[in-house]
């Protein structure tokens, strides 16, 4: 199994940290809204190799805590 170390996150962001943070999260849902706008996306022909980050956050916009134990019950490769 790959190292969880890297992703180790208090959940406390500072407004800077939380300000850089939401605005990556915006940023990329901006790019895939412009994607799906302008038929970026194969239809009919099934491709496999796209990969999208995703995060996961609670109420206040901040990371999850439980994630790494989530992706540990998954047990799936796909999701690190």
């Amino acid at each position: 199994m790959t190292t969880q170390k890297h992703k180790d996150v208090d959940g406390r962001l500072d407004g800077e940290r939380q300000r850089e943070f939401m605005s990556a999260i915006l940023a990329d849902l901006r790019a895939l809204e412009r994607m799906i706008a302008e038929g970026k996306f194969d239809e009919g022909v099934r491709r496999i190799g796209a990969e999208q980050e995703m995060f996961l956050i609670d109420d206040h916009w901040r990371p999850a805590k439980g994630v790494l134990k989530l992706i540990e019950r998954l047990r799936d490769s796909h999701y690190t």
